[in-house]
C-alpha cells in the first residue's frame, strides 16, 4: 500500500486525468482506474487529499508518458495541510525560469505554445512541478483559457490551462504549477507528433 497526495484534475472528455504524488518516494503518476482507463467524472479523488492505494504500473508505456499507474483506492485518509509549502519543501522546489523546464526540450510555436517531439528530443516524464521566476497572467483566446508568461524573453510562451480550479487572473512568482505534456497529437498541418504543455493545475 502506498500514500498518494493528489495533485491536479483535468476534463478529457466525459473522463478525468488525476495525477498524484507518492508520499514514499515523492515519485509523480497518473492515477487510472484498476483497469487502466482515466477516472470517472464522479471519481472521489480531489486535489489536496491523501489516499492510501494499491498501485501496479501500466505496461508498456511510450516516453514521455512514463506515469501510468493502475490504482486501487483503499482508504480516504484525509487533506493535506498546507499542500504548497509540503510541495516546496519535500521536492526542493526552487523558483526558474521556463528554459528548465522537461529538462530542456521544450520548444515553442509562433503562438507561444510549447512542445516536445522527437526531431529535438523526448524527456522521460510528461509531468512536473514548476516555480515560475516570473507571474503569468490569463489570456482568452478563441474561448480557450492561457496564462502568459511574464519573463523578460523576446519569446512568447503560454500555457493552455486544462485544470478544474476556478480561473485566476495572476499566477504570482513563485506559485507552484503542475505542468504535464499531451498525448502525442498530430496537429493538422504539422508534418510530426507533437506532445504540447499545458498548465493542468496550482498551488497558490
Amino acid at each position: 500500500m502506498t500514500k498518494v497526495l493528489v495533485v491536479c484534475k483535468t476534463q478529457m472528455d466525459n473522463e478525468l486525468c488525476v495525477g498524484g504524488l507518492t508520499l514514499d518516494n515523492y515519485e509523480l503518476i497518473r492515477l487510472l482506474t484498476s483497469t487502466g482507463g482515466n477516472q470517472p467524472e464522479d471519481t472521489k479523488f480531489d486535489v489536496g487529499d491523501v489516499w492510501d492505494c494499491k498501485l501496479e504500473p501500466k505496461r508498456f508505456m511510450k516516453k514521455p508518458h512514463t506515469e501510468d499507474i493502475m490504482v486501487t483506492p483503499k482508504q480516504y485518509l484525509g487533506e493535506m495541510p498546507d499542500a504548497k509549502e509540503f510541495l516546496i519543501n519535500a521536492l526542493d522546489l526552487k523558483r526558474s525560469r521556463k528554459r528548465t523546464l522537461f529538462d530542456g526540450f521544450v520548444e515553442y510555436t509562433n503562438a507561444g505554445s510549447g512542445y516536445i517531439c522527437e526531431r529535438l528530443g523526448v524527456p522521460g516524464f510528461a509531468h512536473a512541478f514548476w516555480r515560475p521566476k516570473y507571474g503569468l497572467r490569463k489570456r482568452m483566446e478563441k474561448g480557450k483559457i492561457y496564462y502568459v508568461y511574464l519573463g523578460p524573453s523576446s519569446r512568447k510562451f503560454r500555457l493552455k490551462y486544462v485544470g478544474l480550479e476556478t480561473p485566476v487572473e495572476r499566477l504570482r512568482p513563485g506559485s507552484v504549477l503542475h505542468l504535464s505534456l499531451a498525448r502525442w497529437w498530430n496537429q493538422p498541418r504539422v508534418w510530426e507528433l507533437r506532445c504540447y504543455l499545458m498548465l493542468s493545475g496550482w498551488f497558490l
